[in-house]
């Protein structure tokens, strides 16, 4: 956990250091800043595994010779997942 918040950090200045000093709350206003930033880190890659086990199932579903109708049925339940975008805050 302590290495997403690493490269969260990354782009922290001296100018943003400084500023909490000088700004009451400014602290509190980073910390929230950088959890959002370590969410997104996550989610993005959570989501690029599921991405990859979706793609490997749907090639296994379109491959597969098993069950006549169990390889169709889960191609077709699987059309429909998608990722969702990201939301902007």
């Amino acid at each position: 956990m302590s290495d997403l918040r690493d490269r969260a950090k990354e782009d922290e200045g001296p100018l943003q250091r400084l500023l909490d000093f000088i700004i009451p709350g400014f602290p509190s206003y980073r910390k929230r800043e950088l959890r959002r930033k370590t969410d997104k880190l996550l989610r993005d890659y959570f989501g690029e595994l599921l991405d990859g086990e979706r793609d490997k199932l749907q090639r296994r579903a379109a491959s597969s010779n098993a069950t006549p109708g169990t390889s169709a049925s889960l191609a077709r339940g699987l059309s429909g997942v998608t990722r969702s975008p990201t939301p902007r805050p």
